[in-house]
């Protein structure tokens, strides 16, 4: 009994401490947080992005369940939180306005780095949503990200949703 109140305190004054750690130095937080990460692209699975992450295709159909969508066709991204939930993006969604006018759809806002996310994926070089003109989302983070460091897809995944895009726009 006591071991298991001591274990508990020590998880407890851990967990206190990581939180206090990152809000005195916030140049800790990408280490110590996860940002989402994209596991379905244009109705495409992103397999090695999802085998990073141990996600199954059944963990992504209970996410299309959970967002009464019927197919992969329907989505436009579906994001994996740090939370271990998923947020879906549907093309209707996107319909409502334009990435390449600089517009962010208001269910996109709030979704930390998406644009970075949306322009790796389409193979654009548009800049990080900070630098960008008319292009930041709401609680992105505002410097420049190292792309080498940071990068979101493996090359596999950029070929499927080029492949994606090219399909869609033909």
């Amino acid at each position: 009994m006591t071991r298991g109140a001591i274990a508990l305190a020590v998880i407890i004054v851990f967990q206190i401490g990581l939180a206090y750690s990152t809000t005195l130095f916030p140049s800790l937080r990408p280490l110590l947080r996860s940002s989402p990460q994209v596991v379905v692209f244009r109705g495409q699975l992103m397999k090695k992005r999802m085998n990073r992450d141990a996600v199954t295709v059944e963990d992504v159909r209970v996410g299309m369940r959970r967002n009464n969508i019927l197919s992969l066709d329907e989505i436009e991204v579906m994001l994996l939180e740090a939370s271990g939930g998923f947020t879906v993006v549907t093309r209707k969604q996107m319909q409502s306005a334009s990435l390449a006018d600089g517009e962010v759809p208001e269910s996109l806002k709030g979704l930390r780095n998406f644009q970075v996310l949306w322009d790796e994926a389409l193979g654009e070089k548009r800049g990080s949503p900070s630098t960008t003109s008319g292009t930041a989302v709401e609680g992105a983070s505002h410097r420049p990200l190292n792309i080498e460091h940071q990068r979101r897809f493996d090359k596999e995944d950029l070929e499927a949703a080029r492949h994606a895009r090219d399909v869609s726009s033909s």
